[in-house]
């Protein structure tokens, strides 16, 4: 796989960009300023550019530049490169000019091949597992004397790891947990229904991959949207009572991934990657031996016995644990992995600005007046994010609710300062408290019963998902994203501000006078699709149609409109809002653009 950039080359990350009312002149001399290279135009009018300087400041000069009118390739809100890019062709490489389709041939190959070899090492190492050497010391000189032998015992010394911070709980803990877990879950679901509305948006029709598949799907077939809420209802039931439990779970969980498809497109990834990626991850959990249909049956037929505690049963509420762990270290990550100026410049006190209209209350602001306390709880979010992953690998159950309570703090201080409400977080914190302590008879066995295979990969699974997602900065709905909400930092509020969008609205001109449409108001990335299109891009003509056209086609009569960019800024003496009007405008241009 590393020979490939050798023989091809590799491609380069390329940032696309719609000018606005710019000259070949000014353009150069922005592509100069920008430090821009390797400029090729596109048929619709739009450049392409390789970007020499991708720091945040350069990018968010960029985004906010008046002659910008959109991008493509620039993530603006974390003010640093997407996660995927427009690729330059490949260059640099000892092959010249070689098609395309040949390196992407040679690295179907190299994955075929590693997929191979490593289903011949998991079947070579499961099928006769040996125990692990005692100790580090014997690990490294077993390591050098017999690899192989060292090789076959990895197995086991990843179950070992994985298991020392999962409890040895009973099977009626596990069901109890299957009961309240369940029954929350369910009860989340019911409070946000999906309907046919977010299916007919234009984010279906940009959605990629499998995502964008299953949404354009769901899209032309309504009955089964209409159908979803009986489907979840029945299989989450039946799931809560333990009725063919691993059936009645994995139904539940098909239909809580298409709820959560359509879920997400109308709100961000983040608010519900947590819990589908933690009911995945519980698939192969053994939580219906009993407190269920199933265990009565077993009973009645003469099939039951008292099943042994192990953590085989601790697994359904430590990986909930888990997952809220690794999300809130990618979380921490995403702040502090390119250094700690997040903390130093107290940005809590930003965020907590920028979503105060939706906050519970109005202490945030004077909280973080004061810088030295703004830093102090922007290193105490970090600290908590990055800490409570701890509570997956200790045995202490006074530890599990530290970092319970930690969790529930920074939640608690996300709905009050930002009005931040993610319920499908908060049900994970149920998974901290101490279930292992309930035993239903005194007669339980204490026999260990081991994770299986299955729990073992897919433990292993979600920490290289999550590994690969933060490394490479993946986003894809509806489950995989590497958490990194409210991650951009600023170091003073002059560049907060600049850096704030402007919200524009849409005036209308008839015979020449002014008249502000009040319900019409769209965002910046609407607001530079207006130079594409005036430009003859027919994409760009179309989205107008779908986001502009219901605001004008009462105005069919008017000759043009425009777009009038508003700032709200913060006044931190005043300690209130006000709006600057008219930063930018954009227009006027004929309303017959949106006609039929």
């Amino acid at each position: 796989m590393s020979s490939i950039p050798l023989l091809f080359g590799s491609p380069h990350p390329m940032v696309r960009i719609t000018w606005r009312d710019v000259g070949p002149d000014e353009r150069r001399d922005l592509e100069q300023r920008f430090r821009l290279t390797d400029s090729t135009e596109l048929d619709d009018g739009d450049w392409l550019y390789s970007p020499t300087d991708t720091s945040p400041t350069m990018l968010r000069t960029i985004v906010t530049h008046s002659s910008v009118g959109d991008t493509d390739g620039i993530d603006r809100r974390a003010l640093r490169i997407s996660a995927s890019p427009p690729l330059s062709p490949r260059q640099g490489g000892l092959v010249a000019d070689a098609p395309a389709w040949i390196a992407r041939t040679v690295k179907l190959l190299a994955y075929a091949l590693m997929c191979l070899a490593a289903t011949l090492v998991f079947r070579a190492t499961f099928a006769s597992p040996l125990p692990p050497p005692a100790g580090p010391r014997a690990a490294l000189l077993a390591l050098f004397s017999d690899p192989i032998r060292t090789l076959r015992a990895l197995p086991s010394s990843a179950r070992t790891l994985i298991e020392y911070g999962i409890p040895s709980a009973s099977a009626g803990a596990a069901g109890l947990f299957r009961i309240v877990f369940g029954t929350a879950v369910l009860a989340f679901v019911w409070s946000s229904p999906v309907s046919l509305e977010p299916l007919q948006s234009y984010e279906v029709t940009v959605a990629q991959g499998a995502y964008g598949t299953l949404v354009r799907w769901l899209s032309s077939h309504p009955t089964v949207t209409h159908d979803l809420g009986r489907w979840l209802n029945v299989s989450g039931a039946l799931f809560i009572v333990g009725l063919w439990t691993p059936v009645s779970f994995a139904t539940f969980v098909g239909a809580f991934l298409v709820w959560v498809s359509i879920f997400t497109l109308q709100t961000s990834t983040h608010a519900v990657a947590a819990l589908g990626i933690t009911l995945m991850c519980l698939l192969p959990a053994r939580w219906g031996d009993a407190w269920s249909v199933d265990a009565l049956w077993r009973r009645v037929r003469g099939r039951s016995h008292m099943p042994a505690a192990g953590a085989c049963y601790g697994y359904a509420f430590w990986i909930p644990r888990l997952v809220l762990g690794v999300a809130f270290l990618a979380a921490a990550w995403s702040k502090v992995g390119g250094g700690f100026d997040w903390i130093l410049n107290g940005t809590v006190k930003y965020h907590f600005i920028s979503d105060f209209n939706q906050a519970w209350v109005d202490w945030g602001p004077r909280l973080t007046q004061s810088h030295a306390v703004a830093v102090g709880m922007s290193a105490a979010a970090v600290a908590i994010e990055a800490l409570v992953i701890t509570a997956a690998f200790s045995r202490s159950t006074t530890h599990h609710l530290l970092c319970g309570a930690a969790s529930l703090a920074l939640f608690t201080g996300f709905a009050l300062f930002q009005g931040v409400l993610w319920l499908g977080w908060w049900i994970l914190l149920l998974a901290f408290l101490p279930w292992q302590l309930f035993r239903t008879s005194p007669r339980t066995s204490m026999d260990t019963l081991s994770l299986s295979g299955a729990q073992v990969a897919i433990v292993l699974t979600l920490v290289a998902q999550q590994s690969v997602a933060s490394t490479f900065q993946v986003e894809a709905r509806p489950l995989v994203s590497a958490y990194d909400m409210y991650s951009a930092t600023y170091a003073s509020p002059e560049e907060y501000e600049n850096a704030s969008n402007l919200v524009y609205r849409v005036v209308v001109f008839d015979n020449g006078q002014p008249r502000e449409l009040p319900d019409c108001v769209v965002d910046d990335r609407t607001a530079g699709l207006v130079a594409a299109a005036a430009a003859g891009a027919s994409g760009e003509r179309e989205q107008l149609k779908h986001l502009l056209g219901r605001c004008l086609q009462t105005d069919v009569s008017t000759a043009t409109f425009a777009l009038e960019g508003d700032r709200e800024v913060y006044n931190w003496n005043t300690r209130r809002f006000t709006w600057k009007r008219r930063l930018d405008v954009i227009g006027p241009f004929p309303v017959a653009w949106l006609g039929p």
